[in-house]
C-alpha cells in the first residue's frame, strides 16, 4: 500500500544550515499533507474513472449525497487523524520545550 512508504512523521533529509526551526517544521508539516493529499487525489481519480466508466451513477449524486450518522462520526476520525499526523512536528516540539524546561527547573 502506498501509504506504508509515507513515513510516519516528515523528516528532512538534511538539515539546512541558517533556516529558523519553525520554518523547518512548518516545511515537514507541508510535506506530510502534500503527501496525504496527492494519495487521496489519485484514489478519487481512480474512483471517478471506474465510476463514469461503468456508469454506475451521475456526478450530480455524488454532489448531493448525505452521509449517515456512521459515515459522518468514520469521517470524523479521519479527519482527527490528518490533522493529528500534519501537527505533529509541532506536537514534538511542544512536548520537548516542556520537557527541556521542567529539566531546567530541576
Amino acid at each position: 500500500m502506498a501509504q506504508d512508504r509515507i513515513a510516519r512523521t516528515a523528516q528532512p533529509r538534511r538539515e539546512v544550515p541558517g533556516i529558523d526551526p519553525a520554518v523547518a517544521r512548518l516545511s515537514e508539516m507541508l510535506v506530510a499533507v502534500l503527501s496525504e493529499l496527492t494519495v487521496t487525489r489519485e484514489r478519487l481519480d481512480t474512483v471517478e474513472r471506474l465510476i463514469e466508466q461503468n456508469g454506475l451513477f451521475k456526478q450530480t449524486e455524488i454532489e448531493s449525497f448525505q452521509p449517515s450518522p456512521e459515515a459522518e462520526t468514520a469521517r470524523t476520525g479521519i479527519r482527527k487523524r490528518q490533522i493529528q499526523r500534519a501537527m505533529r512536528p509541532l506536537l514534538d516540539d511542544t512536548e520537548r520545550d516542556v520537557k527541556n524546561a521542567k529539566a531546567a527547573k530541576s
